[in-house]
């Protein structure tokens, strides 16, 4: 199997990006189950270099089986209210059989903006903080906390459908509360 991506560490929580990766432990905390993420800027030590940029977005996914019906009530209501809170926007992405799912994104700069080129020594910051807005939802919204989660790298999931994915599943991320509230912003 082809892996253009591999790296010597192979833990989720260091391949998410840094001035999102609280958002995504939140997120997940909160049942919302991120599968892939990105800030949507270089920054300072990132693990892969960006090739992309422009969009600071959460991938979300719910599982639409009857059985299921409660939770995805609940997940909805959790994903508006923290949209609410936080400037964010969902929209829907695609479906399995067995899944729905999501991009949740912040809006940036629009198009023709001077400082929307990722070379403008100001383009960074109205991603820093969007992604600051959303933290500041999800810590409102900490007490509908799980005690405990385990994210699963969106790629495994994609590295199964096609030989051809290029990026290395990392191994899955135990969130606690405790884990979340030490995570910098």
């Amino acid at each position: 199997m082809l892996r253009f991506y591999s790296h010597m560490d192979n833990l989720l929580e260091n391949h998410i990006d840094a001035p999102i990766k609280k958002a995504v432990a939140g997120l997940a905390l909160l049942g919302l189950n991120p599968y892939m993420s990105c800030c949507g800027f270089s920054y300072k030590d990132e693990v892969v270099p960006k090739t992309h940029l422009k969009k600071a977005y959460v991938y979300l996914s719910v599982s639409k089986k009857q059985e299921d019906a409660a939770d995805f009530s609940k997940w909805a209501q959790v994903v508006t209210a923290l949209s609410s809170l936080s400037g964010w926007h969902i929209s829907p992405l695609n479906q399995s059989e067995d899944e729905l799912y999501f991009d949740f994104y912040a809006n940036t700069w629009n198009k023709g903006h001077p400082w929307e080129e990722q070379n403008a020594v100001h383009y960074y910051e109205t991603f820093v903080l969007a992604i600051f807005k959303l933290n500041q939802a999800i810590e409102k919204m900490s007490y509908l906390f799980k005690d405990r989660v385990i994210l699963e790298d969106g790629n495994k999931k994609y590295s199964k459908l096609s030989s051809f994915w290029q990026y290395e599943p990392t191994e899955s991320w135990l969130i606690t509360p405790e884990i979340w509230a030490k995570i910098p912003s």
